[in-house]
């Protein structure tokens, strides 16, 4: 690297990957534009061209820095606004869907071996941005194949499972663009291929005859996932249902930032938490919060009420009888 300076710089930041090349696109960005950015993936509001690209064997090493906490979760399940609502820096920068995670797990997925990628490479992503503060690191969801091997390379850090129940998932659906709903047949399939669930499940279980059957397979697919490394590592992960969220926006981000060890005052939590849980998650200009998403999700309950039955239906026929207990009780 040209500037040594870089290395304890933070906002010299890891954009993004070439798995092939073996090489890291770094950008410098801002910390308001980690925090007001809803994702720090592609979507990211930065000019991926200017990217300075470095080998991956050319970075140093770090010196030790704190681990970071992971909130990792399945699909539309309110993920995003619980990062923001944990994002209060100084304590607390949470780095929401990072490109490289995303990059690793197609990897993994593709056959290849990712775990000497996220050992050089994690550290750097992970840098705390202030003196004792703390960085969030959460997944996209479908990075759930590799989060046994990311936990991995800091065997004390901790973190939050958030999930939700299939009749929200399914609710969250109804609301979502046709591009989103196309995609559903992938993410199933990625979900599935990420643990042993397929080889319990009827054949016709795998040709759901509508999108809402699709999304319903997804639901299944990475509960089982989550419940299969859960088994091989659980002491340092604690599961948080949407429900509670949406039930008590204060509580559950109180009880995630205890467990999370993150040391954030409370009349400041609360502060923060009243201010994120009044706007949109993915779009703060727009005014929203738990009263106005249950008005939409009981509409929404109410206009396709008999999609949601035939769907509910369907997936305790094809799916919940070969799931294992310890998904459906997640």
């Amino acid at each position: 690297m040209r500037n040594i300076e870089h290395v304890q710089d933070p906002s010299w930041f890891p954009v993004d990957f070439d798995v092939h090349r073996r090489e890291v696109h770094f950008l410098r960005v801002s910390e308001r534009l980690i925090e007001e950015s809803s994702f720090v993936d592609s979507r990211l509001d930065a000019e991926f061209s200017a990217a300075e690209i470095v080998p991956l064997d050319a970075l140093p090493a770090l010196s030790p820095q704190p681990p970071p906490v992971w909130l990792w979760h399945t699909s539309f399940c309110g993920s995003t606004l619980l990062a923001r609502m944990l994002h209060v820096a100084p304590y607390l920068v949470a780095l929401r869907e990072p490109l490289l995670l995303r990059r690793w797990s197609d990897a993994c997925r593709a056959g290849q071996q990712t775990q000497s990628f996220q050992r050089a490479l994690l550290p750097w992503l992970c840098r705390p941005w202030a003196a004792h503060g703390k960085v969030l690191v959460k997944p996209t969801h479908a990075a759930l194949n590799i989060a046994l091997d990311l936990m991995a390379v800091y065997p004390e850090s901790r973190g939050i499972v958030l999930v939700s129940s299939l009749e929200d998932f399914l609710v969250s659906h109804l609301k979502k663009t046709a591009e989103t709903l196309e995609k559903i047949p992938l993410l199933a399939d990625r979900a599935l291929r990420a643990s042993h669930f397929i080889e319990r499940l009827p054949e016709a279980a795998l040709a759901p005859p509508d999108p809402l059957c699709g999304a319903a397979l997804q639901w299944a697919a990475q509960r089982e996932v989550i419940a299969e490394w859960l088994r091989r590592d659980a002491s340092r992960m604690r599961i948080l249902h949407w429900e509670q969220v949406r039930a008590d926006f204060l509580a559950a981000a109180d009880s995630a930032a205890r467990w999370l060890q993150l040391g954030i005052p409370h009349d400041l939590l609360q502060s923060h938490v009243r201010a994120c849980g009044s706007v949109h998650a993915k779009a703060p200009t727009r005014a929203y919060g738990a009263d106005v998403q249950q008005q939409e999700a009981n509409w929404l309950r109410g206009q396709f009420s008999e999609h949601l039955v035939a769907a509910m239906h369907w997936a305790e026929r094809m799916l919940l009888p070969a799931m294992q207990d310890a998904a459906l009780r997640l």
